[in-house]
């Protein structure tokens, strides 16, 4: 299944609302004021349109087309906006140059006289024209104005919904005791350090697990350092052994060069029994392994690293013959899942209908992945309709398969617009790069993606 897909509705609405505000203001000759409203209309016209569009690309291909040639027409349009925005700022500087010491209080600046670039406002009726036709081709389309879930945008519940904690993991008892006897265990003769790689696809809680068994009372209490090293599919054995290093001693490292790296990391761990997570391998390339373990050496027997990745040769790259494979789970446990944030602020007893749709989506949506039916249930337990449960469990997205990518595209398409704005920026933030919520709230700010709330509250301090 193609899980990659055009979602320009976030784009759209935020060129409406600057041409709401900011150029509204901008421009005041009738032609270009005109030409603005008009640009405004047929952005709004084809707005109405995207959420339907969004949802069915994956499956109808003349729909994605016609995505990708609003795409294209979107960013011609801001481009256009951006030049005037430019041509303003220009006209406005050259009048304060030459009139601020001879202008009369109530004389009318340059910028509000000499009408905007004449190429400039040819080319916003000609993409305003192309706008208004790529509308009237989605109509033909089949496309329509439906909002896609009518999510309820109470943005501080669903906020409280998506970052609860997990109280406990279920179905995952028989893999924590198992893990946790191998951690505890004496070193056999000879060894200094032993690998339990933890195997599993995408969505079926390996990280969850490792969590939880590294927050372990027992496994706190016989380990003397611990370190939590996230390695994704970059392995740079400089970065990941500074990483690691900088894990153990909870500061930072100033060496750059690998050997002076590996050099304290070896006086760190030596003599000590430490445990060490790497979370998220996909490859460590050829003798990578074996360069990164190097310092481990140092350390006390009956040290411990555990490995998740998805790929079981990771594990033969490694050395590792045998590792702990994590099944999916069971029907029973991924619907303690689901309800546990489906019904979080409810009464289940008083949902009957609700809970048998609810463990129809379990059953035939979620394929016994953790991850699938937390996003599933985390995205309805603020719908109380059974149309809105409905729609998800018979949504057309689900027509090639079920899992844990199509749950994660479902939860995007049901998100507030404002929320979709936000979300789809986080795609430019490389994979795995650690960021404080402060700093993404300022980049927000930054691109105008948070509106400046009312009342007078710093705009930083509103909870998204």
């Amino acid at each position: 299944m193609d899980v990659f897909g055009i979602f320009i509705s976030p784009f759209i609405q935020a060129m409406v609302d600057k041409l709401s505000s900011y150029f509204s203001n901008l421009v005041s000759t009738v032609d270009v004021g005109t030409g603005i409203h008009n640009l405004k209309k047929a952005l709004e016209d084809l707005e109405t349109l995207l959420a339907d569009a969004e949802n069915k690309q994956i499956y109808h291909k003349d729909i994605k087309k016609w995505l990708e040639e609003v795409y294209h027409l979107a960013y011609d349009a801001d481009d256009i906006l951006d030049d005037f925005a430019i041509d303003d700022l220009e006209r406005k500087l050259m009048a304060d140059e030459t009139t601020i010491k001879r202008r009369p209080a109530k004389f009318p600046r340059l910028s509000d006289i000499v009408p905007f670039n004449l190429k400039n406002g040819s080319k916003l009726i000609e993409i305003t024209s192309q706008l208004q036709e790529v509308a009237t081709k989605g109509k033909e389309l089949g496309l329509d104005n439906r909002l896609v879930g009518r999510m309820s945008t109470d943005l501080r519940q669903r906020s409280q919904t998506t970052c609860l904690k997990e109280p406990h993991i279920h179905g995952r008892d028989e893999d924590i005791k198992q893990i946790i006897e191998l951690l505890l265990a004496d070193a056999p003769a000879g060894n200094f350090f032993d690998v339990i790689p933890i195997v599993g696809m995408g969505g079926i809680g390996k990280t969850t697990l490792a969590q939880h068994i590294y927050n372990d009372d027992r496994v706190e209490n016989y380990f003397n350092l611990k370190a939590w090293v996230c390695v994704s599919d970059d392995f740079e054995v400089t970065r990941i052994t500074k990483a690691i290093l900088e894990s153990f001693t909870h500061g930072s490292c100033n060496f750059s060069n690998l050997n002076e790296v590996q050099v304290q990391l070896s006086k760190t761990v030596a003599g000590e029994k430490f445990l060490l997570v790497l979370d998220d391998v996909w490859d460590y390339g050829r003798d990578g392994w074996n360069l990164l373990r190097s310092p481990f050496g140092a350390g006390a027997p009956g040290s411990k690293i555990i490995v998740t990745t998805r790929d079981r040769g990771v594990a033969k790259q490694m050395g590792m013959d045998k590792y702990h494979n994590l099944h999916n789970l069971s029907y029973g446990d991924c619907w303690l899942i689901f309800s546990q944030h489906a019904f979080q602020n409810r009464n289940i007893e008083e949902y009957k209908e609700l809970e048998s749709i609810g463990k129809k989506i379990v059953e035939n949506r979620c394929r016994g992945l953790p991850l699938a039916a937390r996003a599933l249930g985390s995205l309805l337990c603020c719908k109380q309709e059974e149309c809105e449960w409905k729609e998800i469990l018979n949504s057309n997205i689900w027509n090639e398969e079920s899992g844990i990518l199509t749950a994660l595209k479902l939860s995007y398409l049901h998100l507030p617009v404002q929320l979709k704005r936000c979300f789809s920026y986080c795609a430019i933030i490389p994979k795995d790069y650690g960021f404080t919520e402060e700093e993404l709230v300022l980049l927000w700010m930054a691109e105008g993606l948070i509106e400046q709330p009312k009342g007078g509250d710093q705009m930083e301090n509103m909870e998204i």
